[in-house]
């Protein structure tokens, strides 16, 4: 590897990692209150909520490495040519092509990169979330009735729909109930 394409690919890294650090979290920041609702209030370990992010976090991740190499490539060579060290390359006889050529290796890796990780680690994640979600509300359901709505009992196979629901003694009013089985 050339001295300049290690200059290209140095400028272009630090906007890549801080790009996937800031859309990730992001995006994480975005998931956070339905993996609140479904895991918070039950009185489970921290561990369990902590396992519950790193799961979502392969979904997040090929989302936001194609961002990060859009955002590091405006970013470093828009830093690059401010600077006028695209000018000076130029000048010196480096084509174009050679100044994006390894931008173009690089996201190619990392297009690899996110294929396999939504191609192996995604699916075996969004299983584990789904049993660790369905356990979680297995083992501490909580049951939040709304007015005018069907609610589903989901050990019973009953569906129960109150008219009006009593704010201070949980009074229901109207009240049917289905059996679906």
């Amino acid at each position: 590897m050339t001295l300049i394409s290690r200059h290209i690919l140095r400028s272009l890294a630090a906007p890549f990692f801080w790009g996937v650090l800031a859309l990730t979290g992001l995006l994480l920041l975005n998931q956070l209150a339905p993996l609140i609702d479904t895991f918070g209030g039950r009185g489970l370990d921290w561990r369990v909520m902590g396992e519950a992010i790193v799961l979502a976090l392969p979904a997040l991740l090929t989302l936001t490495l194609p961002m990060s190499v859009l955002v590091a490539t405006l970013y470093g060579y828009s830093t690059l040519a401010n600077d006028l060290e695209m000018v000076a390359m130029y000048a010196n006889g480096i084509s174009v092509w050679r100044m994006v050529r390894p931008a173009l290796i690089a996201s190619i890796g990392v297009m690899v990169v996110n294929f396999l990780l939504f191609d192996q680690l995604v699916p075996i994640s969004n299983t584990r979330f789904r049993t660790l979600r369905y356990d979680v509300t297995r083992k501490t359901p909580t049951l939040a009735l709304r007015a005018q709505q069907l609610n589903e009992l989901p050990p019973t196979g009953y569906v129960l729909r109150a008219g009006e629901i009593g704010d201070q003694g949980g009074m229901l009013r109207h009240v049917s109930i289905w059996d679906l089985r």
